[in-house]
């Protein structure tokens, strides 16, 4: 027989890991709740249809947006911070814990140069917020006549925190 988890665990958890926080990152409270809870989110979002982006912005530089993006990847499953990765980066991340069978949580630090319309990594946001999301590619290993796919469809399904000017 397995034990219930209490819920007072897990409003221990969500508080020691917003105190934590909390020790060296300045934000409302409000922000931290919401942080704290992706950060849990990031262990089981692969149960959902559709997992939500933590996007994370300011007007001006040195805001601590890179602190709070590394706070944010170091308590999340298999996290890991990125500034400006490349679209097979972000691909090979993601298909590395599908094969696994694990989870990823995709920190982009400086994204902003993917909001512009030319940026090809803007089509993994666009889909990869759905289970099911995906990006058509040709495989490079198809031979004609063989039974490997000619278009594989890279996933693009995990959480990803997002920070930008």
């Amino acid at each position: 027989m397995t034990k219930q988890t209490d819920v007072s665990d897990g409003s221990k958890l969500l508080t020691r890991i917003m105190a934590w926080m909390e020790s060296f990152i300045a934000m409302p409270h409000e922000y931290t709740i919401v942080v704290a809870l992706y950060a849990i989110h990031a262990y089981v979002y692969r149960r959902y249809d559709s997992v939500p982006y933590l996007s994370i912005t300011s007007a001006e530089p040195q805001a601590g947006k890179s602190t709070l993006v590394q706070t944010i990847c170091a308590l999340a499953d298999r996290g890991a911070v990125h500034t400006d990765p490349t679209k097979a980066t972000l691909f090979a991340l993601i298909d590395e814990a599908y094969d696994k069978d694990r989870n990823v949580t995709i920190g982009w630090d400086e994204c902003e140069k993917a909001s512009r319309e030319t940026d090809e990594r803007r089509e993994i946001i666009n889909s990869g917020y759905q289970a099911t999301g995906s990006v058509p590619r040709m495989n490079r290993q198809w031979i004609p006549g063989s039974a490997l796919p000619r278009v594989i469809h890279q996933k693009t399904y995990c959480p990803k925190v997002l920070a930008g000017i």
